[in-house]
């Protein structure tokens, strides 16, 4: 009697259809459905969004993040970056406005070559033009370029879901994933199930190449110091992107960017991912056998969803994004947070492709995020305060940090690669010199957060005078 194969074993990988011919496994339902939309408007209704709503929430929106005193949210602000500025001058990368090493507007733009000082360039989260939203409005043809160069990477990683999608079997992939559960799948559901299949492999892929170090220890601590950047970057692994099969989206930038990455960010085949006993090692080679590589760009909604459903770890989505599940949750939760998400989407679908430098500073702005959105989520979900949707993204700088991540993902090429890149590292004392603790020992900011009874554990008495009378009218409303 010959043997039955399992069609969730590795050994069970079915050929592809006859001439590739898209769509030709799926339900009758799904087929209809393409006949009448294209793979971007089924892309779209996927994600529940709009590649035009997704890029326009990237590139930001007029919004309370920074504070016009920002040498009283950055002490010290003229120590804070890792070179030494001296009589040199910093550009903002986004519009272009030349500062000294104080953060003082240069009238006259200053030039390396005809000044023979260097001209460091600085995030945009530093510039005062941000003020108003001037810096924003006024962005350079430099910064706009690169935006519309995550717009395509994006836009291609997309087309690359659904070439793999439409070539595969979906009641295979469903059922390696999720086993019965989508036995019956058609139509959308089919459509859904099967791109969520696809991310739990790709999600897993991102697990199985983690340095030993970080599997370990995937949850990213919360850093007593706002500013660690101390630690190493890992070994970025890279999962190729189209490039690779002769799609050409890399500039000419990028393509010295990536040439420059070391050995061990060399592209990684999903052949190599064959974790024992996953349920979906058939589907990950038979992706090997017939695309060679795969990429995916973030999706915290259906992430998310699927670790509260049990299909990935924790320290998988966590290792994905950088962030806690407690932060991504609320994220997801939250609509004011379109801008935020999709940075945090983009640095996941772009870490495997960048260069060491560029990991290094995104990798940074994610722990800092981290970092700021628990010390945001442990005042916000404490029953003594409140915080008003006008100081949100003020608390301990989350609104600056989600925005050094934006700032990472679009720092021009050259300046990384010549080490003219002034990175900021904030003072390691700012959270305890600006909070108060309280009696349970919790750091609370009260610049941001108001306590909701008057006699509460915080000892208002102990702020600064210029803020006492502040403190207690705030209470009294």
């Amino acid at each position: 009697m010959a043997k039955v194969l399992d069609p969730r074993s590795p050994a069970f990988i079915p050929s592809p259809p006859k001439k590739f011919a898209p769509w030709v496994s799926w339900s009758s339902e799904t087929r209809e459905i393409f006949k009448h939309n294209s793979t971007e408007q089924v892309y779209d209704a996927i994600i529940c969004t709009t590649a035009a709503k997704r890029r326009l929430a990237f590139r930001g929106t007029p919004e309370t993040w920074f504070a016009s005193n920002r040498f009283h949210i950055l002490p010290q602000l003229m120590n804070v970056f890792d070179v030494n500025i001296g009589t040199g001058a910093l550009q903002c990368e986004r519009c272009g406005r030349m500062y000294d090493h104080k953060l003082q507007p240069v009238v006259a733009p200053r030039h390396e070559s005809s000044v023979g000082e260097p001209v460091y360039q600085m995030s945009f989260v530093y510039c005062s033009a941000n003020i108003g939203n001037r810096c924003m409005t006024q962005s350079s043809k430099s910064w706009n370029k690169r935006l519309l160069y995550i717009d395509s990477v994006e836009h291609i990683t997309s087309h690359h879901v659904m070439e793999i999608l439409s070539h595969m079997d979906p009641k295979y992939l469903i059922s390696s994933v999720f086993g019965d559960a989508g036995k019956d799948a058609v139509g959308t559901r089919e459509i859904m199930m099967a791109y969520r299949a696809l991310r739990v492999i790709w999600i897993r892929s991102f697990a199985s190449h983690q340095p030993k170090s970080l599997m370990q220890t995937a949850s990213i601590p919360n850093a007593s110091d706002l500013g660690d950047s101390k630690a190493t970057s890992p070994a970025s692994p890279t999962l190729s992107h189209p490039s690779d099969s002769g799609v050409g989206w890399l500039s000419d930038e990028e393509k010295a960017e990536k040439d420059k990455t070391p050995n061990n960010n060399a592209p990684v085949d999903l052949g190599e991912y064959i974790p024992s006993g996953k349920r979906t090692d058939g589907p990950a080679l038979w992706i090997q056998t017939h695309f060679k590589k795969l990429a995916l760009w973030g999706d915290i909604q259906q992430d998310v969803f699927l670790f509260l459903g049990k299909h990935i770890q924790l320290q998988e989505l966590e290792y994905l994004y950088g962030l806690s599940k407690d932060a991504l949750i609320t994220l997801n939760l939250n609509d004011n947070w379109a801008s935020e998400r999709e940075w945090l989407q983009a640095y996941a679908g772009m870490r495997r492709s960048v260069s060491a430098e560029r990991y290094q500073m995104m990798r940074t702005a994610s722990q800092r995020i981290n970092t700021s959105m628990g010390r945001f989520l442990a005042a916000r979900y404490d029953a003594r305060f409140t915080i008003s949707s006008a100081d949100i993204k003020l608390y301990a700088m989350n609104g600056v940090c989600f925005r050094e991540l934006q700032s990472a993902l679009c720092a021009p090429t050259p300046t990384l690669l010549n080490g003219l890149r002034a990175i900021g590292r904030p003072d390691p004392t700012w959270w305890k010199e600006s909070t108060r603790e309280t009696k349970d020992g919790k750091r609370i900011h009260l610049a941001h957060a108001t306590p909701k009874n008057f006699h509460d554990s915080v000892d208002i008495w102990k702020l600064p005078s210029q803020r006492r009378g502040q403190q207690l009218n705030r209470t009294r409303q």
